[in-house]
């Protein structure tokens, strides 16, 4: 049997209700606009939903959201630790504040980790010993949109958009991680998440 290690709370919890990638002049741009903030997530199958002003609502990596950018499940939840945002606010500026690349899940950790720390799987721990597992873990990689967004700069030229995506990848932006316990599951703030050895 794997051995777990924990890695560290769940801080913050969020949702996108619409793709963060919006049609603009002169090209598509990034804006973190529909992130929202929720204090626990349920996952069943195909679909990721929290509660947004009281209302049930559905993540947009939802294979049930009309504007779904679901890619076979494989990407619908996605998780980054705290240490990513301090390594991305030393590079970029302080407008790299903490959620706003989008992702579901926000773990306090103040190192980097890479997809070799947390490849063999996840496992978040409820205080309630709920226990949530996700066996399949992958590099959440970058856009050109959100490497702009990085920059500070929508007409970066088109090298240093290179750069940025290659500094963001293999992991800095964070990873993509597929549930494999039984559904309905549900994530909350405060939960320990720990990776198997």
């Amino acid at each position: 049997m794997a051995h777990l290690q924990p890695i560290g709370r769940i801080i913050q919890l969020q949702i996108q209700t619409s793709s963060l990638k919006v049609e603009g002049e002169p090209r598509r741009y990034y804006t973190p606009e529909p992130i929202r903030g929720v204090e626990a997530l349920t996952i069943s199958e195909g679909r990721i939903t929290g509660l947004v002003d009281g209302r049930e609502t559905v993540d947009v990596h939802s294979a049930a959201h009309p504007e779904s950018r679901n890619r076979g499940n494989g990407n619908m939840l996605s998780v980054v630790f705290t240490g990513h945002y301090e390594i991305l606010r030393e590079r970029y500026g302080e407008h790299m504040l903490q959620g706003i690349a989008g992702e579901n899940i926000l773990v306090e950790y103040d190192r980097r980790l890479e997809l070799s720390d947390v490849e063999n799987g996840l496992v978040i721990e409820g205080q309630d010993g709920r226990r949530i597992a996700f066996d399949t873990v992958s590099v959440a990689h970058p856009c050109v949109e959100f490497s702009r967004f990085a920059l500070d700069d929508l007409n970066a030229p088109a090298k240093q958009v290179s750069e940025t995506l290659k500094f963001l990848d293999n992991g800095t932006r964070g990873f993509y991680a597929v549930v494999t316990s039984s559904l309905p599951a549900r994530i909350e703030v405060g939960d320990t998440l720990l990776a198997r050895d």
